[in-house]
């Protein structure tokens, strides 16, 4: 056999041990682009995205002049809608009258009364305080075995019932009330208005007298006849003292009458400095 090599098959085998060397560097380079296409397939989404999935919707309106439907971005105040308030379940406060202040059992306060047309109203504890009588009152100077008479006229047909009201409207005890017609009750030719005017008289007078002196006995004495500027009604009123006295109905007399006053300023100035004024009654002549 001759010593020589064929060419040919020195070219076959460099190719093979080419190819032999260069196959696993290719399919190790194919390994791993196949493993980054996998991993870029499967990986999870961006945080951008999250973003984008929380963005309102864009909003359909109808194009008016062409029929279509176009998209406008969403305005920034109809993204989230502010939170309705709930309704409040307090109704209007609606002013109470005179009447119902007096019917409930509460004490109406200043605001009640004038937006009932009283104007400023004042409790029994607001006038025992101006009068500083509270001390006298908690040490059990409160009237007990004492009598009061109060001489009016025409009293009020509705005296017991209007102090009851009163009394259990400002947390007083109940009263002790008669109320006497020694006189007569024939009050037919009296104007009707002015017999009406002087129940709230008598019945004013017999509130805060039992305001006062809660536990007091109350007697109050009809005139038929309006006392009136000293003249009018003056005789029964001095009968009805005398009525009071005959009997011994108390030790205290209040007499509830009218008097109109004309007033003039005097030159002589007093102690402070201002002027004088001097008041006179003035009386109505007889017809």
């Amino acid at each position: 056999m001759p010593n020589s090599i064929n060419p040919r098959a020195a070219r076959r085998a460099v190719r093979a041990l080419l190819l032999a060397l260069a196959l696993p560097a290719a399919l190790a380079c194919q390994d791993t682009q196949h493993r980054a296409a996998t991993a870029a397939t499967t990986a999870t989404p961006a945080p951008a995205a999250q973003h984008s999935a929380a963005a309102p919707a864009p909003v359909q309106t109808a194009a008016a002049t062409q029929g279509t439907a176009t998209t406008s971005p969403p305005s920034p105040t109809s993204a989230a809608a502010a939170p309705q308030q709930p309704a409040d379940p307090t109704p209007p406060r609606t002013p109470l009258t005179a009447m119902q202040l007096f019917q409930r059992d509460a004490v109406p306060t200043m605001l009640e009364c004038r937006d009932a047309g009283l104007g400023a109203c004042y409790t029994p504890a607001d006038v025992r305080a101006a009068y500083d009588v509270n001390g006298l009152i908690n040490a059990g100077l409160d009237g007990k075995g004492q009598g009061v008479v109060i001489i009016v006229s025409f009293g009020s047909p509705t005296l017991v019932a209007d102090v009851a009201a009163f009394s259990k409207a400002m947390g007083l005890p109940d009263a002790a009330i008669d109320q006497l017609y020694p006189l007569g009750t024939d009050f037919g030719d009296a104007d009707q208005k002015e017999v009406a005017g002087w129940g709230g008289e008598a019945t004013l007078d017999v509130e805060w007298v039992h305001a006062m002196a809660p536990a007091a006995h109350i007697t109050v004495l009809v005139s038929p006849v309006a006392e009136t500027e000293g003249v009018v009604g003056l005789p029964e009123m001095r009968q009805l003292v005398q009525y009071e006295l005959d009997n011994h109905l108390g030790n205290v007399i209040s007499k509830a009458g009218e008097r109109a006053r004309t007033c003039s300023t005097t030159p002589r100035a007093r102690p402070n400095g201002r002027p004088g004024r001097r008041c006179t009654a003035r009386r109505t002549p007889p017809a």
